[in-house]
C-alpha cells in the first residue's frame, strides 16, 4: 500500500519475511563459504568489466540429487572474464628451439656510442649541393 509519498509500503514488508528457501540453502551452504566466494567473484568480475569496457559473467551452478532419503547438493561458481587484448611479440628460434630477442645467427658488431662532438652541425641542401652550418 502507497502512503502519502507515493512509496509502496508492502515491499518494505517483504523483507521482514523469511528468506526463500534458495536464500536460506544458500546461506547454509559450506558454512556460507559460496556467499563469500560468489560475493568475491561478482566484484573482481565488476572491476575487470569497469576496467575493460567488455563483458563478463558470473554463474552459479547448482546441481541436485537424491541420495537415498535425503538430497544432495553442491554449489560452482563460474566467472568468464572479459577478454583481454593479447600482445604478440617476436622472437628468433635457435637450431634447440631456444627463443631469443636478437636473430641468433647474424653477426654481431662491436658498437660503441660515440660522445657529442662540440661545435654546428652541416646541413647539405639535396637540390643545390650547398652545405651550410647550422648551431646546435
Amino acid at each position: 500500500m502507497s502512503d502519502q509519498t507515493g512509496v509502496d509500503e508492502s515491499a518494505d514488508d517483504a523483507h521482514d519475511e523469511e528468506p526463500s528457501a534458495f536464500i536460506r540453502w544458500l546461506r547454509q551452504y559450506d558454512d556460507g563459504q559460496l556467499v563469500e566466494e560468489l560475493d568475491d567473484a561478482f566484484k573482481q568480475l565488476v572491476i575487470e568489466v569497469h576496467g575493460t569496457g567488455k563483458s563478463g559473467k558470473l554463474t552459479l551452478e547448482v546441481p541436485v540429487g537424491p541420495k537415498g532419503r535425503t538430497i544432495i547438493t553442491s554449489g560452482d561458481v563460474k566467472v568468464k572474464h572479459p577478454p583481454t587484448e593479447k600482445i604478440h611479440e617476436f622472437f628468433f628460434p635457435d637450431a634447440e628451439g631456444v627463443l631469443h630477442r636478437d636473430e641468433p645467427n647474424q653477426l654481431k658488431l662491436d658498437l660503441k656510442t660515440v660522445g657529442t662532438v662540440p661545435g654546428s652541425l652541416r646541413v647539405v641542401n639535396t637540390e643545390t649541393g650547398e652545405m651550410k652550418e647550422v648551431a646546435r
